[in-house]
């Protein structure tokens, strides 16, 4: 009985003098590209879906993440991470594209053929302890979010169809344009002027743009502003000083028509004032998807 316990302690020291050495080996990340935000190209709807990725982030920090993400690229998970070598903590990025180790203020990309180690050190409940490319980290997460992580990281065919997944409310375009609010409604536009109209994600409707006949904001059902033509400008004539919901509403030439919700009736179906910062922000949000549109209009003003 003494023997076994012996050897039992004596296989832990040895476990801990290992993973010590481990560490005392390890390589560590170095960011080298400064991050700049530009707020204009943030897009609101991505930010919040980061956000709720990890708990260690918070919105600000979800902007910064957006701001270093191109508009064709797709965030796949996000992770808290401890380089174990100087307890130096990072956020880790996994887009279909790259992996991206950033702070607040700086960045650096790092591609998946790249990754050429991959080891478990350790594995707990909530925290798990890597070795990624010789550098030792601790990343916190459970362990059915590290079996997604590590079929991301070595599995192409998983990281595709993965990508495929998150990438389904694009209907198969690849943007070069994108509004979406808070609760993910807006819209998509590619090259060809093909447009995706987005209801929270969920629904999702494309078609090109020679194909819209009209498209207008309604609040309570109410058009406000509507699709410029060359007899009339958007704004609409209206009285009401608030509202319970705010929708965009399209109509398509084939007298196809959907809407999608911009600003949807709160919790105890109270009024939003127009003078409510919720309502205001969500107006200008609707304006700028309608002079979008109204941008792609070739015939806009040409007999004018």
């Amino acid at each position: 009985m003494f023997n076994k316990v012996n050897t039992f302690i004596k296989d832990k020291q040895a476990q801990h003098e290992l993973y010590n050495q481990k560490i005392d080996n390890s390589k560590i990340f170095t960011l080298i590209d400064n991050i700049i935000i530009n707020e204009e190209n943030i897009i609101l709807g991505n930010t919040y879906e980061y956000a709720n990725m990890c708990p260690y982030i918070d919105i600000n920090f979800a902007k910064i993440i957006d701001s270093i993400i191109p508009i064709n690229e797709t965030v796949l998970m996000i992770a808290y991470i401890t380089q174990k070598k100087d307890n130096q903590s990072y956020v880790m990025v996994f887009t279909d594209l790259k992996i991206i180790v950033m702070n607040k203020e700086k960045y650096h990309n790092i591609n998946y053929n790249e990754v050429n180690k991959l080891e478990i050190i350790k594995k707990s409940l909530m925290s798990q302890v890597l070795n990624f490319n010789d550098i030792i980290i601790g990343i916190d997460i459970n362990q059915e979010e590290l079996a997604v992580l590590w079929n991301l990281l070595t599995n192409i065919e998983y990281r595709n169809s993965y990508t495929m997944e998150k990438k389904k409310y694009l209907c198969g375009i690849n943007p070069i344009y994108q509004k979406l609010n808070k609760i993910n409604s807006g819209i998509s536009i590619d090259n060809n002027k093909i447009v995706v109209f987005h209801d929270k994600k969920v629904n999702n409707y494309i078609c090109k743009y020679e194909d819209i006949l009209n498209y207008e904001v309604l609040e309570d059902n109410t058009p406000v502003i509507r699709r410029k033509t060359n007899e009339q400008n958007q704004a609409m004539g209206f009285s009401k000083k608030e509202c319970m919901k705010m929708a965009l509403r399209v109509t398509l030439v084939n007298n196809q028509v959907f809407e999608i919700n911009i600003l949807e009736p709160s919790t105890f179906n109270s009024v939003y004032s127009h003078s409510d910062s919720k309502y205001m922000n969500e107006f200008i949000f609707a304006k700028e998807i309608v002079d979008k549109l109204d941008s792609m209009n070739d015939k806009l003003y040409i007999n004018m």
